[in-house]
């Protein structure tokens, strides 16, 4: 049987790469968050907050000036 409780850690982090990445540093060290965070993951769900942290990773200007992660911003952000 599999422990409900099991899980394994995946961390996301911003791009280096992304040109939006120093803004989006600067966002995260205003709110108290790194630029790297480790999720767990269990073998039925995942944790809404990675969900937020993946969409706000992935965002453009445009979606990054809505402030909004915590639901669908738009399809390409979510396709991301």
């Amino acid at each position: 049987d599999r422990n409900p409780y099991d899980s394994i850690d995946v961390t996301v982090a911003l791009s280096e790469e992304d040109p939006l990445y120093q803004v989006k540093v600067e966002y995260l060290k205003r709110i108290g968050k790194e630029e790297s965070i480790a999720f767990p993951i269990y073998a039925d769900r995942s944790p809404v907050e990675m969900i937020e942290f993946l969409r706000f990773c992935v965002a453009d200007e445009e979606e990054l000036g809505m402030g909004v992660f915590n639901r669908m911003i738009t399809v390409k952000n979510e396709l991301a």
